[in-house]
């Protein structure tokens, strides 16, 4: 009879032990002949077999395998410095464990991978040279004995004063801990964990610390990493979590999560304090240009929309809610007014008040432009105006971009949205693009251009050989004493702060520049750049191609508010929309209003941003994992927190797991390590279950930096 209960999970092992010869003199060979079998690319290397215990009644061995580059060093010259990695080599009941498992030089415990074992054994040095470091020639080594790291002379015991390889002193024991916790996070942030004898637990961060919780326990400190939950937190989709609670419904699941409440408890915390993610809607979720606030009894009725995602929502609010969320300035319009109607970059407009016309005009000063392509297409980026020439002088031209589209014209046509000066990429000089500067609260660049090669001189700074986008050659060297850019003949001289704006990427676009000057195909657009306005009294019906999509209530038999609304969107000014509804209740027919932007329809965007989603979605690896079990009975905090996440990964969140590539490859280390304490009997997690976890970790963060390196814009 057991006293307690027993979790019955099974994990079936993804790769069986194989059989090893009763003669334990056989090993080696038997050893070498699997490590072919199950990792043929080692055939490229020079793997070396060396068996440190063999006990052949028990039929019990372990052992390493060392796997070098081919070279004419000699085996075992460490001072080479040829890396190397081993793998370990477990035998137990006769029994040989997976080859599945490699340690780095620096002693770091990986999945064994045919890119891995390349990654960890490639060596940048051109020559074999010696690895071998001058030795310790501090002050403090001579005043020292060679006692170091708390060896030898007690001094690895609570208390004692060592001295490290750099020389500084420190304490050691569970003193040094308190200390180090201390001065990093500070007097007070922090607080004593002790047990019921009075000894110490721990120590945690304390009531309002934004710091990662600490553990310290026998002298030494654990710090918790960062948790992969915790930063896709918001969004987690209703069918994982679905998944997730029903896996908890296994009484066996349950019970294992239970006992491993130690490691398990906070990252399930975290998945079930979770609400379920529910999208919102397009229309609330997109930036509204257009906003209407019309006064009724006892509130306001508040109605928004986006050209660029017609559909409008309406609320109602009462007055401290309309003050709270729109201001006093728009609330006084509107109870002046009985209505207020705002365009996008305009202040509160009601029916005598003026706004700020919505509508392209020639870019004159740098900043957040939004701007047209010949063909109509609709661009939002930054414009640079006055470009600086390799001779240091301005010259009349401006440059677009926005980090997928760039162009350099003389005149572009654009709408003025804000003159925040944005955070531009930078990198090294190199290819297409332009050195850029912040100066006088904007920003200025030189003209574009494409570096090809450098050379350097003794003692004086990199030159670097490039063509002009206009196709002049250029020498260009960025100089530490100079503050603006100088330039003669064909050489040019950049200030050292400014920094390198890469375009390679970027597609070259042509943007519309003027009226007269517009491609016919874009003047085509123009004609019917207008609406109709026809009224019967009171009320007005808005006619013309580009209202022909919209549903019948929103453009036909509207009042004066919902036609100002509608108007607002196609970007009007109010005054110039007021005058054109009071024309046509004349009655002498319809009444052309020139408008300044186009409305584009809700389901139309939709069906586009789903066709690039389904797009986007076909070009994405199969990355999710539900390892929910396996979890359980995982005893790392940091595993367990990494491998729940797998369950989680989605479209939405998989920017934030490519930014936490670091760690999950921390979690799947730890990993690698409780397998290895597992097969050497010093773990009582299933085999089964970390060989699972560390399996799927591998293809997630395969499958991560593919998504990283082949698609940019996913970061």
């Amino acid at each position: 009879m057991e006293l307690f209960l027993q979790s019955h999970l099974v994990f079936e092992k993804l790769a069986m032990g194989t059989e090893m010869p009763e003669d334990p003199n056989q090993w080696s060979q038997a050893v070498l002949q699997e490590v072919y079998k199950q990792l043929p690319y080692l055939s490229d290397f020079s793997p070396h077999i060396a068996m440190d215990k063999v006990d052949a009644e028990r039929g019990y061995g372990f052992g390493n395998i060392t796997v070098t580059n081919q070279t004419e060093v000699q085996p075992g010259n460490a001072a080479a410095g040829v890396r190397q990695v081993r793998i370990p080599i477990v035998i137990k009941g006769g029994k040989l464990a997976p080859l599945d498992i490699l340690v780095t030089d620096d002693s770091k415990v990986l999945p064994m991978t045919e890119s891995r074992l390349r990654s960890s054994i490639f060596r940048p040095q051109a020559f074999d040279v010696t690895s071998q470091t001058p030795g310790d020639n501090s002050l403090v080594g001579t005043l020292f004995p060679p006692h170091r790291v708390g060896n030898g002379m007690g001094l690895g015991g609570g208390g004692g004063t060592t001295v490290d390889a750099a020389g500084m002193g420190k304490t050691s024991g569970v003193g040094a801990v308190e200390a180090g916790i201390a001065k990093q996070y500070g007097a007070g942030n922090y607080k004593k964990v002790t047990n019921p004898d009075g000894s110490v637990r721990g120590y945690v961060g304390g009531s309002g610390v934004h710091n990662p919780k600490m553990l310290a326990v026998a002298g030494s400190t654990m710090l918790k990493g960062a948790s992969v939950l915790s930063a896709i937190s918001g969004t987690l989709n209703d069918s994982d979590l679905n998944a997730f609670k029903s896996s908890l419904r296994d009484p066996d699941t349950r019970l294992a999560y239970e006992k491993n409440a130690a490691a398990t408890l906070e990252s399930v915390s975290t998945v079930l304090g979770e609400r379920p993610h529910h999208k919102l809607a397009f229309s609330q979720s997109v930036q509204p240009s257009v906003l209407q606030v019309v006064k009724i009894a006892g509130g306001y009725v508040v109605k928004t929309a986006s050209h660029r995602y017609w559909d409008p929502f309406v609320r109602v609010l009462d007055r401290g809610e309309a003050l709270r969320e729109l201001g006093e300035k728009v609330v006084l319009a509107a109870d002046m007014s009985g209505a207020a109607t705002l365009a996008s970059g305009a202040d509160a407009v009601g029916q005598e008040q003026q706004a700020v016309q919505d509508v392209p005009g020639p870019v004159s000063s740098s900043g957040v432009y939004t701007v047209h392509t010949d063909d109509g297409e609709e661009l939002q980026g930054y414009v640079i105006v006055n470009l600086i020439d390799t001779d240091g002088m301005r010259m009349p031209l401006s440059l677009f971009t926005n980090g997928q589209q760039a162009t350099v014209q003389g005149d572009i046509l654009g709408t003025h949205i804000s003159d925040d000066v944005p955070q531009l990429p930078s990198g090294a000089p190199q290819g297409y693009g332009a050195f850029y500067t912040y100066e006088d609260g904007g920003l200025v660049a030189t003209v574009p251009m494409e570096l090809k090669g450098s050379y350097a001189q003794p003692g004086e700074p990199t030159t670097m050989q490039g063509q002009t986008f206009d196709g002049r050659g250029v020498s260009v060297s960025q100089q530490p004493n100079i503050q603006a850019v100088y330039g003669a003949e064909d050489k040019m001289l950049v200030p050292q702060h400014w920094k390198w704006l890469p375009m390679d990427h970027a597609g070259e676009v042509s943007l519309r520049s003027s009226e007269d000057g517009e491609p016919k195909e874009a003047s085509a657009r123009r004609m019917f750049s207008s609406v109709d306005v026809v009224s019967g009294g009171s009320q007005f019906s808005i006619r013309g191609p580009l209202v022909e999509k919209l549903a019948h209530d929103q453009r036909e038999f509207l009042d004066v508010d919902g036609a100002m609304f509608l108007l607002a969107g196609f970007g009007v000014d109010q005054t110039y929309g007021m005058g054109k509804l009071a024309e046509s209740t004349l009655g002498n027919g319809p009444v052309n209003i020139k408008v300044g932007r186009l409305i584009h329809l809700a389901d139309e965007r939709t069906k586009q941003a789903h066709s690039s989603a389904a797009e986007f979605m076909r070009g994405m690896p199969a990355l999710k994992h539900r390892l929910f079990k396996e979890a359980a009975v995982i005893s790392d905090p940091e595993a367990v927190d990494t491998v729940l996440s797998l369950g989680f990964i989605n479209a939405e969140n998989i920017s934030t797991f490519i930014s936490y590539i670091p760690v999950l490859e921390g979690s799947q280390a730890k990993m690698c390590e409780l397998l290895m304490a597992a097969r050497l009997g010093l773990n009582n997690t299933p085999e089964g279950a970390l060989e699972r976890s560390i399996r799927a970790t591998e293809e997630v963060l395969e499958g991560l930096k593919t998504l990283a390196f082949e698609s940019p814009g996913v970061n």
